[in-house]
């Protein structure tokens, strides 16, 4: 079974652009949505590191694996650094669950903010990290180049 992105989407598949229904709607993520994601996300980042005794046990107990959302391309530029933050997101997750085998996919940063170097850096600090896997943000940016890298996960 082939694993490149050619082969699991078609390029003649059509990529629905909504999907509305009165009680949701669901829409490819772009530009106009980063602002409030950003800054839902980052809201919540002192908070965690602060709560003493933060949940990370039982989290990891009622889930089947954990999904950070390091958006790196936020905190960090340069490949050494996005190697840094990531092992550092893994390592934190691991120390607070008090285990080594916890399952994490790492969520990486913007794909349109990567660079070609920071996603090798990416791929090879989650692989060396020895993580189920790992993704950026915004589909719809991620270069074939950078495909061909992530295909490395």
């Amino acid at each position: 079974m082939s694993t490149d992105a050619a082969s699991f989407v078609p390029p003649t598949f059509d990529v629905p652009t909504t999907l509305a229904d009165p009680r949701f709607l669901m829409e490819p993520l772009g530009p106009q949505h980063n602002e409030r994601d950003y800054a839902a996300w980052t809201s919540s980042i002192e908070h965690v590191r602060s709560t003493p005794g933060f949940p990370w046990g039982d989290l990891a107990r009622t889930y089947d694996a954990v999904l950070p959302m390091t958006y790196f391309t936020f905190r960090v530029g340069g490949p050494a650094e996005t190697v840094t933050y990531v092992t550092r997101a893994v390592q934190e997750i691991r120390a607070g669950v008090g285990s080594d085998d916890v399952p994490i996919h790492v969520i990486g940063g913007l794909a349109r903010d990567m660079t070609v170097p920071e996603t090798r850096a990416f791929v090879r600090a989650v692989r060396a990290a020895g993580t189920i896997g790992a993704s950026t943000y915004t589909l719809p940016f991620v270069t074939p180049e950078q495909w061909a890298i992530l295909g490395r996960v």
